[in-house]
């Protein structure tokens, strides 16, 4: 019944981001003459900035966010998380680009680590915890969201990202070594620190 209502939800969220895209790119072709760079005439296209978030780029992320036509942009973003390194590439519809409300979609990959991390976990062998070598494997991500970006001065943005990432990749995402079998408390938690689920970023753009 859980799983069924998370998947209602994350349904019903997908089709709200892909029609709230569709009303935004149907409101500025029914207004002639609408060119959102003719409106902030005084703000560049495109912005390179600094990140930090919940499933968004990592703990600390380098952004971009180019000019692709209209209102579309492409957001690269290179991070380094607690799953190693986080590449990200979005496309954010914009409303009135290059603030004001937008709509994205996009991919991520968490890398994982290089060498397994030893974690006190509980396991079907004992209960109260034990160390367990636990390795960090690459995951992937589709991801789903809306955001706002404000006005700071004439070439800056504050950014707020919101949204959903949904796991793509094959797997749990990690394996467990020494033949133990974590409890399923322990891979509830597991399960909680891999990417994935809601998202939530924050960022300032310089514009170039």
């Amino acid at each position: 019944m859980k799983k069924k209502a998370i998947t209602g939800i994350l349904i019903m969220f997908i089709f709200t981001v892909i029609a709230g895209a569709s009303n935004l790119l149907t409101e500025n072709a029914e207004e002639p003459g609408n060119n959102s760079l003719e409106l902030h005439e005084d703000m560049p296209s495109s912005y390179l900035g600094l990140t930090t978030g919940l499933n968004f780029g990592g703990l600390f992320a380098i952004a971009g966010d180019f000019h692709l036509n209209q209102n579309t942009t492409f957001a690269p973003s290179l991070g380094i998380g607690s799953w190693g390194f986080k590449l990200g590439l979005d496309f954010r519809f914009y409303r009135n680009h290059p603030v004001g409300r937008f709509f994205s979609v996009g991919v991520s990959r968490a890398t994982g680590l290089p060498e397994p991390l030893e974690l006190e976990m509980a396991t079907t062998n004992n209960s109260s915890g034990e160390n367990v070598s636990i390795t960090y494997n690459p995951v992937n991500n589709l991801n789903l969201g809306m955001g706002y970006a404000w006005k700071m001065g004439n070439r800056s943005r504050f950014v707020l990202d919101f949204g959903y990432a949904l796991k793509v990749s094959r797997g749990d995402g990690y394996e467990v070594g020494s033949g133990k079998t974590l409890t399923d408390e322990s891979k509830q938690l597991m399960a909680i620190l891999r990417p994935g689920g809601l998202r939530l970023g924050l960022g300032f753009h310089f514009g170039l």
